[in-house]
This record gives structure tokens, C-alpha cells and sequence, in this order.
């Protein structure tokens, strides 16, 4: 069985949701599950505080091993992220705010105006060009669950899996 999984957040990345994408690919395939991951490319070395929003990358990196493959999606950041990166200073001004209300806003509609925008594009087009028979969306951000709900019709059933702050960690199955 294929599983694809998809995350921001996979190694070299070292925020805790990492390590659970990590354990996932290492082990599922005792089970006989073939996890694909795909997630972000992060940066080799953390150089600022506003790492997680730098652009990284320009093409997607393949890995293959011996029990899983992972994808690594460029991250090409918007158009806030962008100003973010140039002047990490201007994170509280009156305009970025305003470029975070409309990606709130506007983020159900249009998904390119996501920072992790060609994540979502890469992981349909490889559900459209590959089997895979579940999916895994480990969250947040909570919009990759739109993945699931646009490509219901070409894998079979959808696990999502997110940990709760005040509860044990949630499993669904659609």
C-alpha cells in the first residue's frame, strides 16, 4: 500500500512535527505501507530568526530509501514572506498586516496565495500521476487538509492526524 503523507514539517527541519513525519516514514513499512512524504525544502543551516519564512530552493529534490521517498517541494514563500526575508524588522508594520489579513481571508479561495502554495500543487499533481491509496495530512497548516477534500475521488480513504493542546492526539479517517 502507498501512502502519501504531507507536511511542512519533515527533517532537516527540527521542530517536533519532524520527528512524528520521520518515525512515520522509518516504520510504516514493517507494516507493508509505502510511505511518499512530500513537505518543504528547509534551509541547510539556520542563519536568522525568520528562517522558517526564507524561500528555499528552486527545483524538487527526490529522495529514494531503502523504506520511504520523500519529496522536497521548493518553499517560494508570497509576497509577505518575501518582505519578511528582505527586512525581518518590518514584520509588525501596517502593511504586512494587511498582507496577513487578506491571506487569511483569501487563503480558502486561492490557494497560490499561500507561502506553501506549490506544496498543495505539487502534492495533486502527484495524486493525479501516481497511485496512492491513502493519505496522511499531518498539520498544521490546517489548509493542506484542502488536499484532501480536492483529491477524495483518486485516493481511497484520508487520515488526518493533529495533536490538540489540551486532548491526546486525534486520528479521523474519511
Amino acid at each position: 500500500m502507498r501512502l502519501l503523507i504531507c507536511t511542512l514539517y519533515f527533517p532537516p527541519c527540527t521542530f517536533t512535527p519532524a520527528n512524528r513525519s520521520f518515525s512515520w516514514a522509518k516504520y510504516l513499512n514493517s507494516f507493508g505501507i509505502y510511505p511518499v512524504v512530500i513537505t518543504r525544502q528547509w534551509p541547510a543551516a539556520i542563519k536568522s530568526d525568520n528562517y522558517f519564512e526564507q524561500a528555499v530552493g528552486k527545483e524538487v529534490i527526490i529522495e529514494k530509501h531503502e523504506n520511504y521517498e520523500v519529496h522536497y517541494v521548493p518553499f517560494l514563500g508570497n509576497y509577505r514572506t518575501k518582505q519578511v526575508e528582505n527586512n525581518p524588522k518590518a514584520s509588525g508594520s501596517l502593511i504586512l498586516k494587511f498582507f496577513v489579513a487578506a491571506e487569511l481571508i483569501f487563503r480558502y479561495f486561492f490557494t497560490s496565495l499561500l507561502p506553501y502554495g506549490n506544496l498543495f500543487t505539487y502534492a495533486l499533481q502527484y495524486i493525479k500521476n501516481n497511485k496512492v491509496d491513502k493519505i496522511l495530512i499531518s498539520v498544521s497548516p490546517f489548509m493542506l487538509f484542502k488536499i484532501c477534500k480536492v483529491s477524495s475521488g483518486d485516493a481511497g480513504s484520508i487520515i488526518t492526524f493533529w495533536k490538540r493542546r489540551s486532548k491526546a492526539p486525534s486520528f479521523s479517517m474519511y
